[in-house]
């Protein structure tokens, strides 16, 4: 990997963050309109025909290693092409799109995006970076979803370890047995999984406990100003000590400044993701402004 990849990702919001696009972040926790009101009609259109005809997109935000500041992963996170509303985050149609029972399509369709952007990088000679896709746990549940990937990849020349499963935590898994058996069913393909936002919702701990998590990524919430506020910082440390104890590795997200970064190598997190490393972009516009050529080029 280009060794200008660690420079680039932490001078990135000082130097080229101005011209990235501004929107917020953090699976729809945020609005992309100023004034914060969803419009009413952006719930009337088909977000089925939306699925079918590739309006969404896939948007892709650096996560770098703490130790040398290098980019190993891409997380591909979804943003609506809407016609009139211009782009749009997961707050405003993820709801609507579980709602009608198309989450599984979706989750498909990003899935999709993943495996172009990483057919897309390996042709430009950066086979090392992974991407990463939110899966939810019943998806994750489903044997016929993972060996589905598993051929498509297969097809496509990809290595199966060059994607990981995002296990979003928000709500727990209808069937546990279901999730744990199948975790075993993905690591033996080959796939990464990892544990997202972990500390926001539920209960995760007997997660933890049954399944062989290769990564987990201690959520925003209590990552944000810990380096600022001792009692917070000791909960995170202690998470990454708890976290490091079951053979995991530790991701924090939601670093916005160095002070964060500085925290998370003081406190021995593997890597980091956020504001600070770069904002989530069209993949084009990351491998122009990190990698420093754009695919196709």
């Amino acid at each position: 990997m280009d060794e200008r990849f660690g420079v680039q990702a932490i001078a990135f919001h000082k130097t080229q963050g101005s011209t990235a696009p501004q929107e917020k972040l953090m699976h729809g926790h945020g609005s992309a309109f100023d004034d914060g009101v969803i419009p009413s009609d952006l719930w009337k259109v088909d977000v089925r025909s939306a699925i079918e005809h590739s309006g969404f997109e896939a948007w892709f935000q650096p996560i770098v290693s703490t130790s040398n500041g290098r980019i190993y992963t891409l997380e591909a996170l979804s943003r609506w092409s809407h016609p009139v509303h211009g782009i749009v985050t997961p707050g405003h149609f993820l709801s609507s799109i579980e709602r009608m029972g198309l989450i599984d399509a979706f989750t498909d369709h990003m899935m999709t995006h993943a495996m172009d952007a990483l057919s897309l990088m390996r042709a430009q000679g950066h086979s090392d970076i992974c991407v990463s896709v939110n899966a939810p746990w019943n998806w994750l549940a489903s044997r016929n979803n993972v060996q589905s990937m598993a051929e498509a990849m297969s097809k496509r020349g990809i290595p199966t370890r060059c994607l990981v499963f995002e296990a979003v935590e928000h709500t727990p898994p209808s069937d546990l047995a279901a999730t744990v058996l199948n975790a075993t069913t993905i690591k033996d393909l080959g796939f990464m999984l990892a544990m997202d936002d972990f500390g926001s919702g539920f209960n995760s701990l007997e997660l933890v406990r049954h399944i062989p998590f290769d990564a987990i990524k201690i959520d925003r919430s209590l990552v944000h100003r810990s380096s600022e506020d001792h009692r917070a910082e000791t909960i995170v440390c202690a998470l990454v000590d708890l976290i490091h104890g079951v053979g995991s590795t530790v991701t924090l997200e939601g670093i916005e400044r160095a002070s964060e970064f500085d925290m998370a190598q003081r406190i021995g997190a593997d890597a980091a993701q956020g504001y600070l490393i770069g904002r989530p972009s069209p993949l084009g516009h990351v491998m122009e402004r990190i990698v420093g050529k754009p695919p196709g080029a």
